[in-house]
């Protein structure tokens, strides 16, 4: 599940391909907006036709990065905005996580453990 910043970062993506410094308020807040946009590309939620889609700031000062991008929507991340915001994106999410699979594993763990307390009771 993916944190609110990274929901923001999707949305951006969704029209514009590159990450700039102009888009933020601080070098802070930029250097930190290309490390979640670079985790995001490692874990194959966003792609790029380079393998190196950023450029460093070789200069000492400054930001680490000068630009990142062009990067596209994977098919996963174009599924999150699907969602209006990111409170609808949570809310779908934490119902999915209660489907009928996980319920009658939490159901049979229950009856494990009890089955176990009774054992040691009774012995």
């Amino acid at each position: 599940m993916l944190s609110e910043n990274e929901f923001n970062l999707l949305s951006h993506f969704l029209n514009n391909a590159f990450l700039r410094r102009e888009d933020f308020s601080s070098d802070k807040e930029f250097d930190s907006a290309c490390e979640r946009t670079l985790k995001l590309f490692r874990l194959g939620v966003l792609r790029s036709e380079s393998t190196k889609p950023y450029r460093r700031n070789m200069t000492g000062s400054r930001p680490r990065y000068l630009i990142l991008g062009p990067f596209h929507l994977s098919s996963e991340a174009e599924d999150v905005l699907d969602h209006k915001d990111y409170r609808s994106y949570i809310k779908d999410n934490s119902r999915r996580q209660w489907t009928l699979g996980n319920k009658l594993a939490g159901l049979s763990l229950l009856v494990t453990v009890l089955g176990l307390i009774i054992t040691f009771l009774v012995g």
